[in-house]
């Protein structure tokens, strides 16, 4: 099974618009010898809140970890603790507010409990995707 875009997913639920894909994806395009990933141009371009990226490459991440299940792919919470982003008892309480919630992306609970902000937030989901990839070099 193909993991769709983040691109994809957004127009597919409503979010943004195939027009503004394709203006993201032609700006995207035209800045090749930059990273650009369609979430931060998407941003930048006003359709869519950091928020809401986050959000969606969350999802995507675990679509992504989900298809690598033969691979050991860190969970997003082991990453930040075994990088000592974060303390195994922080951990330990926001999976506690996400079970007490009955779900929610656990990203999100630990920016809304201060213990990291959102671009770090983006640095580890990231490093989760290169390591369900098998590229899990820096």
């Amino acid at each position: 099974m193909a993991i769709p875009t983040l691109g994809e997913m957004l127009v597919k639920d409503g979010v943004i618009t195939g027009e503004q894909l394709d203006r993201a994806l032609a700006l995207q395009k035209s800045r090749r010898d930059q990273v650009n990933l369609i979430g931060i141009i998407l941003i930048k371009l006003g359709f869519i809140d950091k928020v809401t990226f986050i959000k969606y490459l969350e999802l995507q991440t675990e679509m992504v970890t989900a298809s690598h299940r033969e691979k050991f792919v860190p969970r997003i919470g082991e990453l930040l603790v075994q990088n000592e982003v974060i303390t195994r008892e922080q951990l330990e309480e926001a999976i506690e507010i996400q079970d007490r919630r009955g779900s929610g992306p656990l990203g999100i609970i630990l920016i809304n409990l201060k213990l990291i902000d959102q671009d770090l937030l983006l640095k580890y989901l990231l490093k989760q995707i290169q390591y369900a990839l098998g590229d899990d070099n820096e």
